[in-house]
């Protein structure tokens, strides 16, 4: 019986070819922001890959860098996915709703500068309660230490600030405010509800839109939050006075980004037609 010989299967996977896929690899990690110190844990023998056989080294190498780039393209298109509803949710002015412990849903909307810098002051007034809630059990919780605070005046206008419907204040600056009967049944579970919806709606969209800007300045502004708002209203043809007490900042930043991102595609179009 005369044996048959093998065929010889060709493949690309040799060791030169791991080397330069690797080398490739190593070079689009490093442009997407990874340090080097971090890949060399991948390298042959590094904390990430204990293989220190020749072959077997590379392909673990290959492997944990080539997942380390889908990682970075899934993250990335979760935070464009979020940058993105940020934007529809600011452009809506979009509240987030918090659902009270009298079972009452109240909402908290997106406020203007002027109101936020008011609720800058009387946040202060939360730091003692957030820092005895925060990670607590609620079985645990200290409420008949913390009543007092719960029903402080300053805490009760910041409640009632935030859940107002309109982006500034629901009270007169100028006479005697007397916050809604609602104010005084709120309890350290419904505040601390409330700070965290405050966060997400007023401070992480705002940075999710801030994100969302061109990158062509050669030099950071030195505009202040303010001052910028101040010339988004000159392009709005609007008082500063009227966009900083009556627009809530995120739908002054997302009319921005959308402004920034058409004059940047007419500038490209420009460009292309001159060409």
């Amino acid at each position: 019986m005369v044996d048959t010989p093998t065929p010889q299967v060709e493949t690309r996977w040799t060791e030169p070819y791991l080397v330069e896929r690797i080398r490739a690899l190593r070079g689009t990690l490093l442009s997407r922001g990874e340090s080097a110190t971090a890949l060399a844990g991948y390298a042959p023998g590094g904390a990430d890959n204990s293989s220190t056989d020749p072959f077997g080294g590379l392909v673990a190498e290959y492997a944990l860098l080539r997942g380390r780039l889908a990682f970075l393209d899934w993250r990335d298109a979760a935070e464009s996915a979020r940058a993105t509803q940020a934007l529809d949710d600011a452009l809506a002015n979009a509240p987030q709703s918090v659902t009270c412990a009298d079972g009452a849903v109240r909402a908290v909307h997106p406020k203007s500068y002027h109101a936020l810098r008011w609720c800058d002051a009387l946040d202060g007034a939360l730091a003692p309660l957030r820092a005895r809630l925060e990670g607590a059990d609620p079985a645990h919780l200290e409420a008949l230490a913390l009543a007092p605070l719960a029903e402080s005046l300053a805490v009760r206008l910041w409640a009632w600030i935030l859940t107002h419907p309109d982006p500034g204040l629901p009270f007169d600056e100028g006479a005697p405010a007397d916050p809604p009967a609602w104010t005084t049944a709120l309890t350290p579970e419904d505040l601390l509800a409330l700070w965290r919806a405050h966060h997400e709606v007023n401070r992480t969209r705002l940075a999710l839109l801030a994100g969302l800007f061109p990158a062509e300045a050669e030099e950071e502004s030195r505009l202040s939050l303010g001052g910028f708002l101040g010339t988004v209203a000159q392009e709005l043809g609007q008082r500063p006075s009227e966009v900083l007490r009556r627009w809530s900042v995120g739908e002054a930043l997302a009319q921005a980004v959308v402004a920034a991102q058409a004059a940047r595609e007419a500038r490209a179009r420009a460009e292309r037609d001159a060409a």
